[in-house]
């Protein structure tokens, strides 16, 4: 791992053998994460294994911990899996294609996933499907889950569609581009969701266009809201930025990079992101290293749009972190290792 700057130091890391693309999942004393090598990994907060679950397929999945202890994830298999907290398979649901963005739980404990077969479905506790809504495109979004049980979700179709939990549609909004990002609901009911065609958008509980905001790049990652409802998105133009609930801009910040950065918001309004730089024949893997991904980097900014620190990492960061109660950052890379990394405290350095 190369050296940092800033006031950030590493922890540890683990290693599989695959990229990690989606988000660690925190539970009490573990941390679950899946990787491209088909495998769900267990560990505890000190990086050792405590067990794997291996499905038939590639996860770019983040997973969902239910409130037993049970682990949701996708696999390109075209598997949704439950497994429980001890690693054992509980029930897996064939939902038609790869399964790219993190379930939702419902209101009635249902979960939502989005598939590679262009269809949101809703799947029963006991792993029964229940319904499926057609798209007229595959789903790389995550759903999202508002107060009434409504169920927003993106698709490649360039829509973002709002269903009802008996998986009626209600209303889809129609954007320029891919929607691969995930979509946020703000307290007041609008809903906020990025495009790859450079915008941000607010969509009203109706379903209607509230505003829209261009920036430089396609926005794939998912908008996050402060408590104070700022909103703040990633975009491929490599910036950070945090805009009112009104659309206006607040302040941007460079991260640097050719990817989109992916947000968290940690202890005092902290935002950690994710980003890295593709090398420039990117579709083109170098022999010998089959998961070759450029750099990545992790920043930490303040509220204010000032950069804390930022910490150089072995390959590109395509999820989100993951911030534990301790103060722990989690994050993926595509150089196949989790890192868990924490902030120096003032005279420890």
């Amino acid at each position: 791992m190369p050296g940092h700057e800033g006031a950030v130091r590493l922890r540890w890391r683990f290693g599989t053998a695959g990229r990690i693309n989606g988000s660690p999942a925190l539970r009490d004393g573990a941390v679950d994460v899946g990787s491209t090598d088909g495998t769900l990994y267990s560990l505890d907060r000190k990086g050792g294994l405590r067990w794997s679950f291996k499905t038939g397929g590639e996860i770019h999945s983040s997973p969902l911990l239910g409130a037993d202890g049970t682990c949701y994830v996708g696999s390109n298999d075209g598997y949704l899996y439950a497994v429980g907290g001890n690693g054992s398979l509980r029930w897996r649901c064939d939902l038609g294609g790869e399964v790219h963005g993190r379930p939702a739980v419902g209101l009635t404990g249902a979960l939502y996933a989005g598939s590679g077969d262009g269809h949101l479905h809703a799947v029963g506790p006991d792993g029964k499907s229940l319904w499926r809504l057609k798209t007229d495109g595959g789903i790389r979004s995550s759903p999202a889950v508002g107060p009434d049980g409504a169920v927003y979700v993106g698709s490649r179709d360039h829509h973002l569609y709002a269903v009802a939990p008996d998986g009626s549609l209600r209303w889809r909004f129609k954007t320029g581009y891919y929607v691969n990002s995930s979509p946020v609901i703000a307290p007041h009911g609008d809903v906020y969701v990025g495009s790859a065609d450079n915008c941000l958008y607010a969509v009203s509980p109706g379903g209607a266009l509230v505003w829209r905001f261009a920036s430089q790049g396609p926005i794939g990652s998912n908008p996050i809201l402060g408590p104070d409802g700022t909103v703040y998105f990633g975009s491929g133009d490599t910036d950070l930025y945090a805009l009112t609930r009104e659309g206006r801009l607040i302040w941007r910040c460079r991260l640097g990079g050719n990817t989109w950065p992916s947000l968290v918001l940690g202890p005092g309004g902290v935002i950690y992101a994710g980003a890295g730089e593709l090398p420039p024949s990117r579709f083109i893997i170098p022999q010998g290293q089959p998961f070759a991904a450029g750099k990545g980097v992790l920043c930490a900014v303040n509220g204010d749009g000032s950069l804390r620190w930022r910490l150089d990492i072995d390959g590109r960061i395509y999820s989100s972190p993951a911030v534990g109660a301790d103060g722990a950052i989690f994050v993926g890379s595509w150089d196949q290792h989790l890192y868990c990394v924490e902030e120096v405290v003032e005279g420890e350095r």
